[in-house]
């Protein structure tokens, strides 16, 4: 438009030169007014020029072109270029711009005889500054050299800059400033650094930075064999106890024997360090001893080492505690190492002590071999008792060990315990047996109850505990079991439940001489894996193998949910979400769970591509859209949206706004939409929106959905501003042009170049100048952040390199022996270990370097042979970092489920662009792919300068959700001994399997008052003694709600996108 009023100009002034009228005003009106033209004309004489004039003008307003060129070319001939032939030729040019500009504007110059070549008055002669930067004083020596030089540490480095650093020689302050900020343990120097670091003047000891808790446990290795003192250092024992926790796939709280392995191994690691770790080493012995005693073994010479350590009890052998030993490095046996150990602190160790004693007492003829450990009193009275209970020995000897009070408390004491060697987890291949220690009791009752779970959870919604009240129910099973054992005997029982093999939670109540003990039973489970869809939250059951459950059904809220074909079952959306408990049953058997009750969350994303030099004033530009539509975050079928409609709203120079809305825009789940519109006049900013409808059906509405984005351009137009900086790449030569507004080339004018580098927070500046073809040379800017160019009448730009980039997963989940590929940027030129680091993690730390199992392949990495656990893929370029979990176990439906976890698997094999090249004709461009699948796309878009707009940051906004990992666990069993039922329910109990004689015929007592009320009953006599409270702790969760991993995706593209430089001077958009 802006050319077009500009050639309206000019020939408005050619046609006034023209003052000589081509006739009188009288025929000027009849030949404009009349009706039949040609009629008119036949006035006019031939041969004259009036009749040429008119004729032409004739020709010319209907359109006759070739009558008219035939008609000027005759009258040429015979009158020349006269002011007339001038004025048609002039009106012809015209009208016929809009066909042929090209031919318009040559006419327009040649006859105004116009000159475009003027250039600014140059202020800079041709040689005083280069025009191609020197890639030596801009390499990464040259800005680590300019970093050295101004700080005396490591100031002055960017994290990748302080990681480049690791191999180079480096000073005192320098090197304890690279520590401070490492993070990983990587480099072959690292050890050494840290050697001389903790000797260099003013150190703070191992422990005092970060990196030295996260070295590897071979790095620890390497450590204490330089620095031999660092055994006595607390920080650097613990931090080695934390490289020896199991793997985040291994379920070693539910199994004894990796616990004990696991203790075992810290154990000998720290048995050889000095009395400072006294208390350290009785942790450990100590839950050593319990494990070992839970399983039935009484190891005798690791309880003599436990009872060596001077220990501040009441029992202890005060010589122990005079010596040098006992005076300075006493045990705290309250001391937490959990955060080392796993394992929690000790409290009282009498329980244990007592235990062991009376175990390894029994076939022992004197208490010999305890005597140098414990106290004389002491033992001689746990040594009687022990042969007392056992029936050992000469009894009058050993009672007369005892005083006459300990004696009436021995024989009175009642014992009816539930051993340590019961199993805390019943898998499906263990029979239900129960370990009883029995003493003064003549009568033993046993019941057993199978719990309705279904029913039970569905009226109190809420676990099962031990404090379950039974009142009123019969038990499914009941035995009496009567002993011959006198009162002061102890014997060990064992009884057998085959009938117990179904799922199912069972309660076993021992009850005998006024006391009961009762153990709660779990066995079996049932998990869930949930996820947002179309309708709802859908649910995937499985049991404690890892096999999927597709008969199991959903009690939530008074309603059943049933499982579609596949096993899925569907709960729809809340209209108020919250925390809510259900019910998972299958068959008999039934689980409580809690899951976050989702309400019907729409959210439509996209992401808009415009190619910035498509948007020419008056050329044809293509919108690219693609749409992302999430429930809850995942991702559903687009197909779903309703009344779709696109709105463009463009905003010129001076703010006049124009609104263009397309209804019934089609949007795709396979491919993007597109959209193609004319480039408005003077256009200033440009917002493209898409609104769409769609049904809630929670809410039994229609919601409205909407994703909009803008593009601001052509800024130099609202500046005073005539020159603009483009940088385009020919290989990977990065060329800087500065062109005027009409695309004219500025040479010879000075540019100020800032370079920023990715090694250092410092930029280097330098002044370039523009060659005659005003281009500047700025070279491959290898590991350059960004560039920033400025200059006098021209606005300030900044850009990166140009460089290939790739989106890359931020969490793998995947099975063991599987093969992951990540994509790169660029094919690997380089070592592995210089390319990437790959090391497991276990409790938070770094543990062992498995960089060895990465290889290149193409255009990434491939990993291979890990196994089952937590690794960290650092990517030493990006800086990224990709958490990849390895687990164990068996596949349902899209998840991996195994006994500690249930991870949601990913794909492995990520698409790869392998190459990208012209064919051997040179006219086709040939795109290698790998890990392809069906819904994969390939958009090809040329430039001719780097985009203002990056379709990449649009699209690779635009990335998967990550899904939720499930920590999963065994039920586990509770066992409580030792409560006393109250003399009412013990008179009761008494009275109804006492032996029946003659006489009253009234029906015997039954339950006469709640067994487990804490009431007391008056009588006339005494206050009959109420019974205990059930301790109620509740079991730990079988499953805990899935946690999300910190997530560094990329934030979703601007909604505003800025665009400085005008591009309507090319004569045809990208």
């Amino acid at each position: 438009m802006k050319l077009l009023i500009l050639l309206c100009l000019v020939c408005y002034g050619v046609l006034c030169m023209n003052s000589a009228q081509a006739a009188e005003i009288g025929f000027d009106e009849e030949f404009c007014l009349a009706e039949d033209r040609a009629e008119a004309l036949k006035q006019l004489i031939p041969g004259t020029p009036d009749y040429y004039y008119y004729w032409c003008l004739y020709h010319q307003l209907r359109g006759e072109n070739e009558q008219l060129e035939k008609l000027l070319e005759q009258w040429i001939k015979r009158y020349g270029h006269t002011s007339q032939v001038e004025e048609i030729r002039n009106r012809e040019a015209l009208l016929n711009y809009g066909k042929d500009p090209g031919k318009a504007f040559d006419h327009i110059i040649r006859k105004l005889n116009l000159r475009f070549d003027h250039q600014k008055e140059q202020t800079v002669s041709k040689s005083t500054y280069p025009s191609i930067l020197d890639e030596k004083a801009f390499s990464s020596d040259a800005f680590i050299n300019q970093a050295l030089s101004e700080y005396s540490d490591l100031g002055g480095f960017e994290v990748a800059g302080v990681e480049a650093m690791i191999e180079k020689r480096l000073n005192p302050d320098q090197r304890r400033d690279l520590l401070r900020r490492m993070t990983r343990p990587q480099g072959k120097n690292m050890v050494q650094m840290i050697v001389d670091d903790l000797k260099y003047k003013h150190s703070g000891g191992f422990g005092s930075m970060n990196i030295h808790n996260q070295l590897l446990r071979s790095q620890l290795d390497q450590l204490a064999g330089k620095m031999p003192e660092l055994l006595k250092n607390s920080n650097f024992v613990l931090a080695y106890l934390r490289k020896m926790q199991p793997g985040e796939d291994t379920n070693w709280q539910q199994n004894d024997q990796i616990k004990l392995e696991l203790l075992e191994k810290m154990y000998q690691y720290v048995r050889p360090l000095e009395p400072l770790f006294n208390s350290l080493k009785a942790h450990l012995i100590y839950h050593i001893l319990d494990l070992k005693r839970k399983n039935g073994v009484y190891d005798r010479a690791l309880f003599i080492e436990y009872l060596k350590l001077p220990r501040p009890v009441s029992y202890i052998k005060q010589a122990i505690l005079e010596t040098n030993e006992g005076r300075n490095f006493r045990v705290d046996l309250n001391a937490n190492y959990s955060s080392s150990t796993l394992f929690g602190r000790i409290g009282s160790d009498e329980p244990i002590v007592r235990d062991y004693l009376q175990a390894l007492l029994v076939d022992q003829n004197d208490t010999g071999i305890f005597q140098s450990y414990i106290e004389t009193n002491y033992l001689n009275r746990i040594f009687a008792e022990t042969k007392i209970v056992n029936g050992i020995g000469d009894m009058e000897q050993w009672f007369s060990l005892l005083n006459a009070h300990e004696v009436k408390e021995l024989k009175e004491r009642i014992e009816l315990d539930l051993l340590p060697t019961n199993r805390l987890v019943i898998r499906p291949q263990d029979q239900i047996s129960l370990d009883v220690r029995v003493k003064n009791v003549k009568k033993l009752i046993v019941k057993i109850y199978k719990l309705n779970l279904s029913s039970f959870y569905r009226e109190n919604m809420e676990e099962v505990t031990t404090a379950i009240d039974l009142d009123g129910l019969v038990a499914n099973e009941e035995r009496l079991i009567e002993y011959p054992q006198p009162e002061h005997r102890r014997h060990v029982e064992k009884f057998a439940f085959p009938e117990l093999k179904d799922n199912g939670v069972y309660v076993v109540e021992l009850i005998g001489n006024g006391m009961s003990s009762r153990a709660l039973i779990r066995r079996g489970q049932l998990y869930f894996a949930e996820r947002s869809g179309p309708a709802g939250q859908l649910f995937t059951i499985f049991n404690d193998e890892g096999e999927q459950v597709e008969d199991a059904v959903i009690m939530l809220a008074g309603q059943e949910y049933k499982p579609d074909e596949q096993g899925v079952i569907n709960v729809p959306y809340s209209t108020s979400p919250q925390n809510r408990k259900f019910v998972v049953k299958q068959g008999d058997f039934a689980a409580l769970h809690t899951f976050y009750h989702q309400s019907e969350s729409y959210n439509l994303t996209g992401s808009f591509h415009i190619d910035r030099e498509a948007l020419v004033e008056g050329k044809t530009a293509t919108l690219v859209f693609r749409p992302a539509l999430t429930l809850n975050g995942m991702p559903i079928d687009v197909g779903l949206l309703k009344e779709v409609a696109l709105l463009i709203t463009s905003t010129d120079r001076e703010d006049v706004v124009s609104t263009r809305e397309i209804s019934g825009f089609e949007l795709f789940n396979d491919k993007e939409s597109t959209f193609e519109f004319k480039v408005p006049e003077k256009l200033s900013h440009i917002n493209f929106a898409v609104r769409a409808k769609i049904d809630n059906l929670s809410q039994g509405k229609k919601i409205d959905l909407n994703v909009d984005r803008r593009f601001s351009v052509n800024a130099i137009d609202r500046s005073e501003k005539t020159q603009s900086f483009f940088v385009r790449r020919s290989g990977t030569m990065h060329i800087v042009e500065l062109l005027g507004k009409s695309g004219e080339p500025c040479a010879q004018i000075p540019v100020n170049v800032e370079v920023k580098h990715r090694y250092t927070s410092r930029t280097l500046l330098t002044t370039l100048q523009t060659d005659d073809s005003g281009r500047v040379y700025l070279g491959a800017l290898k590991d350059i952040q960004y560039v920033r160019l400025s200059g006098a009448d021209m606005n300030d730009h900044q850009f990166s390199p140009g460089q290939d980039q790739v989106t890359q997963p931020e969490q793998i989940c995947a099975r063991t022996g599987s093969e992951i590929v990540v994509p790169l940027p660029d094919a690997p030129d380089l070592k592995i270990e210089d390319i990437c680091s790959l090391y497991e993690v276990r409790g938070g730390t770094y543990v062992e370097d498995f960089t060895g199992k990465v290889s290149s392949k193409d255009r990434g990495l491939l990993i291979k042979d890990l196994p089952a656990g937590d690794f960290e893929l650092y990517l030493k370029q990006s800086l990224n970092t990709i958490q990849i979990k390895i687990g164990e176990g068996k596949k349902v439906r899209g998840y991996l489920v195994g006994q500690r976890r249930c991870l949601p698997l990913t794909r492995p094999m990520a698409l790869q662009i392998v190459e990208a090249k012209p064919d051997s004709s040179g006219n086709k461009l040939v795109v290698n792919l790998t890990n392809t699948g069906r819904d994969i796309r390939v958009h090809v878009i040329a430039a001719r300068f780097l985009p203002e707009f990056m379709i990449f940051d649009e699209f690779a906004a635009m990335q998967p959700p990550l899904l939720g990992i499930t920590a999963l666990s065994l039920p586990e069993s509770r066992y409580l001994s030792g409560r006393n039922i109250g003399d009412e329910y013990r008179y009761i109990l008494e009275r109804r399997y006492s032996k029946i004689f003659p006489g009253n015929m009234l029906r015997r007592p039954g339950l006469l008052l709640n067994p487990w009320s804490l009431r007391k009953t008056e009588t006339t006599t005494r206050d009959a003694l109420g019974g205990g409270a059930w301790s109620g702790a509740v079991t730990p969760s079988a499953q805990r709600a899935p946690s999300l991993e910190r997530s560094r995706k990329k934030d979703a593209a601007a909604t505003s996108m800025q665009g400085f430089v005008n591009l309507d001077f090319l004569e045809e958009p990208s």
